[in-house]
């Protein structure tokens, strides 16, 4: 019995549908033996001529067998010649080719390709709506290592002031200085000085903890801020940075409170919200981060390193829910995150993050767990969302760190898989595009002057050979030609700075000989097989393109005649997926 996920080759399929005889007479039908039964008879009159005059050849006269069989031969061809032009069939109609049936795999693997593409591509997708992480706390001996990456949390101290005004407490985090009984203490005087409200407001606390430190508030621009919709710097987009406040301090409890709300703004520069989990035992409490109908839950209870400091950050138009905390206490400060005008580079160390934390990350490993899903490996392709300058001799240098958005998440949740991703630019020759025209002039010429020799030249070994030229269904349009073609992508070996070339007068006739003068300077590879994630900006052609497009000018190329022709590259990532069998999704979470 076929496995029921095996793929159906286009053979099959074909074999597989019934056939209905063909209108036209099959080739070996057009001999001499199928004319009219008068040719017959007057066949047979001139037999008898001929062996009358046999009688007169003279014995000693030789015949000659190789001029019987060539006039025998012309004969057949002159008859067969005849039969062509005298046939008065309907022409048979031309065969249409029978796509492979989609097997239950194909259908799948499309379906989870057609979630994926919608989840990264456009501006506002759901691969970063919100975004998370955790940093380390130290006890006091391990300080002096905190220059090392990544970056360490030195001991917290967290201090508050008794309702009555009269004295402060405080307690410090990670407890593993303390005897555990005093640390619980003071725990619970701070939950029972929240218990009122379930919170404390950031002028009745201090706590010595700067995100923008330890590279949180770096990661939530990288992600989160790149396409954000807002007024606020719209010109200098580039220049928008992020400044966090510190709101207030909530702990929730078993049996307290626990559905406690965010203070919302409408201040025109918020953007959105930072929630901080100090490092505390506690079962449940899960948050779950909501937009456009997908939802993150972000699980602090399974930390089993009580000295780790957790974060989630989301932006403004998302909803939250809280889970009621079973056992224990959740401790998190929230901060208000607001747009601002930043001075210099974002620092680029991104340790703070956490990519099995990213919206995106769940979908991928399940898609890359599901045994279906590219069973024989193959290649996925990523068209970058955001322009880089990606055409100069250093950037190899600036990838991946240079990523924003969601270019940074889907290159962040895959490379944490144990998956291998290159980027590369890919190259756009649109302006050659004369060629395929020309080629195609010279296949329909072909084909209207001998189709036989058009089918021995250009057919694919299953197209039926019309059995006269009264059957030779016409040439496809321009469009049908094109659309038969295989796709090519053109992927340079490596990220390339711009380079000029001068072709020959023979390569501005020839495609192979102008694509070889091309390949001299800027090397690519073919690809005919990528699963594209997105799509592209269409690509400039002859034009300039505009400022802030993804493509950029890659290769001035100018032909025998001094004339300019400018190609322009798109930066993109290729990731390779292993075979099922060799697939070892390590580092996933």
């Amino acid at each position: 019995m076929m496995d029921r996920e095996e793929i159906m080759t286009l053979g099959e399929a074909s074999d597989a549908l019934p056939r209905e005889a063909p209108a036209g007479p099959a080739l070996q039908d057009a001999t001499p033996s199928a004319a009219p039964q008068e040719q017959n008879e007057d066949n047979a009159e001139h037999e008898d001529v001929d062996e009358v005059g046999s009688e007169e050849v003279d014995e000693d006269d030789e015949v000659d067998e190789d001029d019987i069989d060539d006039e025998d031969e012309y004969n057949v061809w002159e008859d067969e010649f005849d039969e062509e032009e005298t046939c008065d069939h309907e022409p048979r109609p031309k065969r249409k080719k029978s796509r492979p049936m989609a097997s239950l795999l194909h259908l799948a693997e499309r379906g989870i390709l057609k979630q994926l593409s919608k989840a990264v591509d456009g501006q506002r997708v759901t691969a970063r709506y919100c975004c998370g992480g955790r940093v380390r706390a130290l006890p006091p001996a391990a300080i002096a290592l905190q220059d090392e990456k990544p970056r360490k949390v030195p001991r917290l101290a967290l201090r508050w002031d008794e309702s009555t005004g009269r004295r402060g407490r405080n307690v410090h985090f990670p407890h593993t200085d303390e005897p555990p009984r005093k640390f619980e203490r003071q725990i619970v005087m701070l939950a029972d000085r929240c218990r009122e409200t379930g919170l404390l407001e950031g002028s009745k606390f201090s706590i010595d903890f700067e995100p923008h430190f330890f590279g949180i508030i770096d990661v939530i621009a990288q992600v989160l801020l790149p396409g954000i919709d807002s007024e606020i710097l719209k010109d200098v987009s580039e220049q928008r940075g992020i400044r966090a406040k510190l709101s207030n301090l909530q702990i929730r409890s078993p049996g307290g409170n626990q559905d406690i709300p965010l203070d919302a703004h409408r201040w025109p520069t918020y953007f959105g919200k930072l929630v901080v989990c100090l490092p505390y035992a506690h079962q449940g409490g899960q948050w779950d981060i909501s937009s456009d109908g997908h939802t993150t839950t972000f699980d602090w209870s399974k930390a089993e390193d009580i000295t780790t400091v957790q974060w989630v950050a989301f932006v403004g138009d998302c909803t939250h829910h809280c889970q009621p905390v079973k056992e224990g206490h959740q401790i998190v400060l929230t901060y208000n995150l607001f747009l601002t005008q930043r001075v210099g580079d974002a620092l680029r160390d991104t340790s703070a993050s956490d990519p099995a934390l990213f919206p995106l990350y769940a979908g991928v490993k399940e898609m890359l767990e599901y045994p279906g899903f590219m069973k024989n490996g193959g290649t996925l392709g990523f068209y970058c969302q955001y322009p880089y300058p990606h055409v100069n001799p250093n950037a190899a240098h600036q990838f991946p760190t240079a990523f924003q958005g969601v270019d940074m998440v889907v290159y962040s949740v895959f490379q944490s898989l144990g998956l291998k991703i290159d980027i590369l630019p890919l190259l756009d020759l649109t302006i050659l595009n004369h060629y395929e025209e020309s080629e195609y002039e010279r296949q329909a010429e072909c084909h209207d002057d001998d189709p036989y020799t058009y089918y021995d030249l250009y057919g694919d070994g299953d197209d039926d050979i019309p059995a006269c030229s009264c059957c030779v269904p016409d040439f496809p349009t321009f469009k049908e030609w094109k659309a038969q073609q295989p796709h090519i992508d053109r992927i340079g070996t490596k990220l390339h700075g711009l380079q000029f070339t001068q072709s020959t007068e023979e390569a501005e006739w020839d495609r192979d000989e102008k694509h070889m003068s091309l390949q001299d300077v800027w090397p690519w590879k073919e690809y005919t097989d990528i699963k594209w994630l997105n799509g592209s900006e269409k690509a400039p052609a002859w034009d300039t393109p505009q400022a802030g497009s993804r493509w950029q000018l890659a290769l001035v190329n100018s032909d025998y005649e001094g004339s300019p022709e400018k190609f322009y590259s798109h930066l993109i990532m290729l990731i390779t997926v292993p075979k099922m069998v060799d697939r070892n999704l390590n580092g996933a979470k």
